[in-house]
């Protein structure tokens, strides 16, 4: 099965942005100019993602999300106090969206054949 193929199996209809968008829960950092901050990645697209966390930046900063080997600058769109979206200035490819979907691969050398 190909990638489009598999996005379209594990995506919805909703959108934050175009395309596909998952509803995740998953640990991820904003890095601003003035440091680090902890964040939960809510939705993803290719396009925009939507986080939650305290002290978000404020409409308009230019942040880079951060989640294991996905780095990409982004812009914050909008914010509720605890939500923000964020848009990409490139946009993510499949395999990008696949791999948050399953950050570990098939060939992790740590679990057991039973398990790729």
């Amino acid at each position: 099965m190909n990638n489009q193929a598999m996005l379209s199996l594990v995506g919805d209809d909703s959108e934050i942005g175009g395309g596909t968008c998952f509803r995740l829960l998953l640990g991820a950092k904003l890095v601003t100019t003035t440091g680090e901050m902890p964040v939960m990645l809510r939705e993803l697209s290719s396009a925009a993602a939507v986080v939650t966390g305290e002290r978000l930046p404020s409409v308009g900063t230019d942040i880079i999300l951060k989640r294991g080997r996905l780095e990409t600058l982004a812009t914050v769109a909008w914010t509720d106090g605890t939500r923000a979206r964020l848009e990409f200035e490139d946009p993510l490819s499949g395999i990008d969206l696949l791999a948050q979907m399953n950050p570990i691969g098939p060939s992790h050398p740590g679990l057991p054949k039973s398990f790729s």
